[in-house]
């Protein structure tokens, strides 16, 4: 897809880094400039950069044993910063402004960004505040991230993990940890409120087949957990409320002022799992989502139910639940209702009242319904016949529902949940906003090249949605080597 029509070679550099300038065949005969970048013998992994910044950070995959190496290269000079070896596999290397940190399971090797070389190692999983050159481990000890020195122990309670992470400030952070955790970062101090985040006793099945393209929807982000066969993730995100922080456990929600100040707990209606809440004016809504996770794993665990409650004093307006071992995979909020989507059924459910306006249970011959995992946005969502003309979706199909397979197509639901119709993925697409500059125009077939496109004038086509865009520039990783289209004369 990249057709090259011209190419000249920059740079030959020390380190077996190779700049290649190049033109690619753009939309309506535009000549699009690229940079590329290769460095062998080796693979391109991964890498990462900061938008403040033109060094790109990459893994580099090794010719022989365990060997590999991080590389910097300044994109604006296109010169090699450095190149080093590291120990083992780089799959769990990440990123930072001034550190990169590589966790193997046991131990974290900390390297400097600026050098690319080790400077010290802990036992865990490390997690970094670089304005405060502060590492927090597993357990709660706070790091001088240049040194490796210990400065104070928080204590943080890690039978069940780490469930969710916010940082208020730039020198604080909350942990949904054994309950909501405050940390300042500069001294270890803060306050805690218990919380039942997991479970040692298990007796649910695994869910495995029904998941579908929902598994990253519902394992979410990683959870470092240092006790094996325990139940964890049975609680929700922490949410920034109007006046607070609320948490949803497995046996009760609580609301903490921004002092550490309890505001109310409240027992939940029923043993609950992995959980959504979200605010909506003094209305605190509690969607259970009828699974957690077990080494990794998604679970089937708990009752699905939506509660609302009030967000000031901790009552309960109402609780409608959902049939039992119904693992609710994604939700949609639509004119004053929240419509689910379950692993047995579609529910749509009045917001104010709690009542149930339409279900749809699938029959034994709709065992493909299982599939559609994902809503989509049909004000986001075109075809392929109706693209050029800016028509959505939702101008064809309005008030009905669009829920995305993992295979890419899409299924049509009417206003009653039942279904109305699939579109073909091949005659999908979807416009995803890159910056304030540039989108990306996309199939909904897998592995299918996009349009990339500036003020919605459609450009380039690529291989695949760029990793990465700093201002009117697109950077890409494709084949083993890094791809940046320029954009700013268009």
């Amino acid at each position: 897809m990249l057709s090259v029509m011209t190419a000249t070679c920059l740079a030959q550099l020390p380190g077996n880094l190779s700049v290649q300038q190049k033109h690619i065949d753009g939309v309506s005969g535009r000549r699009i400039p690229i940079k590329e970048y290769s460095v062998a013998p080796y693979r391109i992994a991964g890498y990462n950069t900061n938008a403040d910044s033109n060094l790109l950070y990459l893994y580099l995959d090794g010719n022989s044993g365990n060997k590999h190496h991080i590389a910097c290269i300044d994109i604006a000079r296109d010169t090699l910063v450095y190149l080093n070896t590291i120990k083992g596999e780089i799959a769990d290397v990440v990123g930072f402004r001034q550190y990169i940190t590589r966790y193997d399971g046991k131990i974290t090797d900390v390297y400097n960004t600026a050098t690319g070389k080790k400077a010290w190692s802990v036992k865990g999983v490390l997690s970094t505040n670089d304005a405060l050159h502060v590492g927090i481990a597993a357990d709660g000890v706070g790091y001088d991230m240049r040194t490796g020195a210990a400065l104070w122990d928080a204590k943080i309670d890690k039978r069940f993990g780490w469930g969710d992470v916010i940082t208020p400030d730039t020198h604080s952070m909350l942990i949904a940890a054994g309950g909501l955790q405050y940390i300042d970062l500069r001294n270890g101090s803060g306050w805690h409120h218990e919380l039942t985040t997991g479970s040692k006793d298990y007796t649910s099945m695994v869910v495995t087949n029904v998941l579908g393209t929902a598994a990253a929807v519902l394992l979410g982000a990683g959870t470092y957990v240092t006790e094996p066969d325990v139940v964890h993730g049975a609680h929700s995100a922490i949410l920034e409320t109007t006046n607070g922080y609320a948490l949803a456990g497995m046996e009760e929600v609580i609301h903490v002022a921004p002092d550490g100040s309890l505001l109310w707990r409240q027992p939940l209606p029923v043993p609950t799992g992995a959980s959504t809440i979200w605010q909506q004016g003094d209305t605190l809504y509690i969607l259970a989502r009828g699974f957690a996770k077990r080494n990794g794993k998604a679970v089937t665990f708990g009752q699905g139910y939506l509660s609302a409650i009030n967000i000031d004093d901790g009552t309960f307006y109402y609780t409608t639940p959902v049939e039992e071992n119904n693992v609710i995979y994604d939700a949609d909020l639509v004119d004053g209702d929240v419509v689910l989507i379950g692993s047995a059924s579609f529910y749509r459910i009045n917001l104010q009242s709690g009542k149930i306006l339409a279900a749809y249970r699938f029959g034994k011959e709709e065992d493909y319904l299982k599939d559609y995992t994902e809503w989509k946005d049909g004000k986001h969502c075109y075809l392929k016949t109706s693209l050029a003309e800016g028509r959505t979706l939702s101008d064809i199909y309005p008030g009905q529902y669009f829920l995305q397979s993992q295979y890419g197509d899409v299924l049509r639901l009417a206003a009653n949940l039942k279904p109305a119709g699939t579109l073909a993925a091949k005659d999908m697409y979807g416009k995803m906003q890159l910056n304030d500059k540039l989108s990306v125009i996309y199939t909904g077939i897998k592995n299918s090249p996009v349009f990339i496109a500036k003020k919605d004038k459609q450009l380039m086509i690529l291989e695949k949605i760029p990793n990465k865009v700093i201002g009117d520039k697109t950077i890409s990783l494709i084949n083993d080597k890094i791809i940046i289209a320029d954009l700013s004369s268009f």
